[in-house]
C-alpha cells in the first residue's frame, strides 16, 4: 500500500513538472512575441517622432516667413 501511495505520488510529482515546463515554455514564447511587438512599436514611434520633429521645424519657419511680412 506504501509503495503504491509513494509511486503515485511520484507519478503526480511528474505529471505536474510536465505541466510546468509546459507552461513556462508557453510563457517564453508569449514573452517573445511581446518583446517583438514592443520593439516594432517602438520603431514606429521612433519615425512619429522624427516626423514630429520636422513638422516642428517647417511650422517654425512658416511662423518667421509670415512675421516678416
Amino acid at each position: 500500500a506504501l509503495p503504491t501511495a509513494i509511486q503515485s505520488a511520484n507519478d503526480h510529482m511528474r505529471y505536474l513538472d510536465n505541466k510546468i515546463n509546459d507552461e513556462s515554455n508557453r510563457l517564453d514564447l508569449v514573452k517573445d512575441k511581446l518583446v517583438e511587438q514592443y520593439s516594432a512599436l517602438n520603431a514606429k514611434l521612433t519615425v512619429f517622432d522624427s516626423i514630429s520633429k520636422a513638422l516642428e521645424k517647417q511650422l517654425s519657419y512658416l511662423d518667421t516667413l509670415s512675421s516678416k511680412k
